[in-house]
């Protein structure tokens, strides 16, 4: 049993043979998914794959008793997630794809996500605007960020972006957002997918392109605290949880212009 209080600000553990959280007094969640393969075919490398039947699991909406009046007026959502350690055919386990559309009068981030326990890689992509003669999808930015335990990293809108597990043990992360981003996969008819794959190759860890993109930039590696993409900086050391209900004003300044 990991205990995950002094990471997290909350009262929670996981249970790695039983791959659950158990959560302590006083601690309220809407409900429990646990994703199906089947839902993420559509944008997976193999999309013959069977196994594994379960992917990854999610905990939606966890916040203390105490404080479910701010989040009920707010509308904001702290869901806490796991990824377990394998593979998808030879494509490390991972999320689904994830996009909030560019909103210039609303929204500036997607969401801000912390590393609870082990190491997240957060894979995002850009694509470059299409007017009406475009056919082709083409991708302006391809990046790689890999959070340690307690590093936060803010996600702009404008991004695809997908969750890693490329370790041996199970990673579990927070997600702290708005509105919610789960991707159309329709959007992917044709390019089935991202434009990058992170995938296990000879014992390697390794990223390899989709064929049905065009013009792939090389992906770029970016710390949590890059000031191009993140606004990392601007987020203390403590649990996001613990600057969530201390600074609410602060956070929900990212968020909305």
């Amino acid at each position: 049993m990991i205990d995950m209080q002094l990471s997290s600000g909350l009262p929670v553990r996981f249970d790695e043979l039983a791959e659950k959280f158990v959560f302590g007094e006083g601690i309220i969640y809407s409900h429990v998914n646990r994703i199906p393969l089947a839902s993420m075919l559509p944008g997976l490398l193999n999309k013959t794959l069977r196994y594994p039947e379960t992917v990854y699991l999610e905990t939606k909406n966890v916040r203390k008793v105490n404080d479910d009046d701010y989040f009920k007026q707010t509308g904001f959502n702290y869901d806490i997630v796991m990824l377990p350690a394998g593979l998808m055919g030879v494509e490390f386990i991972r999320s689904h794809i994830f996009y909030l559309k560019p909103d210039p009068g609303n929204l500036r981030v997607s969401e801000i996500v912390e590393a609870i326990c082990g190491n997240l890689s957060i894979l995002l992509q850009k694509n470059k605007p299409k007017d009406d003669f475009d056919f082709e999808t083409k991708v302006s930015e391809g990046l790689v960020v890999r959070l340690a335990k307690g590093e936060k990293f803010i996600i702009p809108q404008g991004y695809y972006y997908t969750f890693i597990n490329t370790k041996l043990r199970p990673v579990v992360f927070s997600r702290f957002y708005l509105k919610g981003t789960l991707c159309d996969y329709s959007e992917f008819r044709r390019e089935q997918g991202l434009a990058y794959f992170a995938i296990r190759k000879n014992a390697k860890q390794e990223i390899v392109l989709n064929p049905r993109y065009r013009d792939i930039p090389q992906i770029k590696k970016v710390s949590s605290s890059a000031a191009n993409i993140s606004m990392s900086p601007q987020l203390g050391a403590e649990p996001l949880y613990v600057q969530i209900v201390n600074q609410s004003n602060h956070l929900s300044s990212l968020f909305i212009q």
